[in-house]
């Protein structure tokens, strides 16, 4: 049942539980009766469980996925599930994600109520990457939460959590600014313009990568007990060049300057 093998007589890769000629054909070629048929729908293309093929469990699937504590569809999520129903690819990809992916932990505690249906709320409880990434896309496209740039709204919510974690508020002044006027206004220039290959996810990580790394440079002038203005050009070299940061250049220093020049 595994493995359907092509049938011998009429060439259709289904399950082979009749015999003709010394050999295992399909039921309908053996003109026996087909035993191991979906009652649903009469398939004897794939391996099933509980008698129903995969196709036929899909709503049974997504009630599980989305019924609250009374077995009902909560109604903001019902376009979810009606998108699921028509959308979502192999029904056997969906029941994987069911009970493998932390996201649809997390869309569990949605149905239930546990958790806001709210972009800030779901991002805050994943903490998964791209696998929350893929919520909200899915979400949105379904019409449960308004359109949102998925991987802006990320990256807000992460430079929120991580400038609370900068110890000093200047430095927090300085690093919301550079990424304000600096970081965001370029590649909003970049999008509007590019027509490559670079995801938007990637220029978001390159952002990350920029403003730890300009945390970085403000630790160390603190260290030293120097400021943005008096910190001398031969030490901002030394950094630069010592950085340990792989694969990072650094094109805009957080005072507005080019620091490679």
């Amino acid at each position: 049942m595994r493995t359907p093998q092509p049938c011998p007589e009429c060439g259709r890769k289904v399950f082979l539980t009749g015999f003709m000629n010394d050999q295992k054909v399909c039921a309908d070629c053996a003109g026996t009766p087909i035993t191991m048929a979906c009652p649903g729908c009469g398939s004897i293309e794939e391996v099933r469980k509980h008698r129903l093929c995969a196709e036929c469990r899909r709503p049974i699937t997504i009630q599980r996925l989305l019924c609250d504590e009374t077995g009902d569809i909560r109604p903001e999520l019902q376009p979810l599930a009606d998108y699921l129903l028509t959308h979502h690819g192999k029904a056997n990809s969906l029941e994987r994600w069911q009970h493998k992916s932390k996201c649809a932990a997390v869309l569990r505690e949605l149905a239930e109520g546990t958790l806001p249906l709210a972009a800030d709320a779901i991002m805050t409880r994943a903490q998964s990457g791209q696998s929350v990434a893929f919520l909200l896309s899915l979400l949105v496209r379904s019409g449960v939460l308004p359109e949102l740039d998925v991987e802006a709204a990320r990256f807000d919510h992460w430079l929120e959590n991580w400038l609370s974690e900068v110890g000093h508020a200047e430095d927090r002044l300085v690093l919301r600014r550079y990424c304000t006027w600096e970081l965001l206004r370029s590649t909003r220039a970049f999008r509007a313009v590019s027509r490559g290959p670079s995801s938007p996810a990637a220029g978001f990580q390159r952002q990350r990568a920029a403003l730890k790394y300009c945390a970085a440079l403000l630790h160390e002038i603190r260290s030293q007990r120097e400021t943005l203005a008096t910190f001398p050009q031969r030490r901002l070299d030394a950094f630069l060049t010592d950085s340990r940061v792989s694969g990072t250049r650094w094109h805009h220093s957080p005072a507005g300057c080019d620091a490679t020049s």
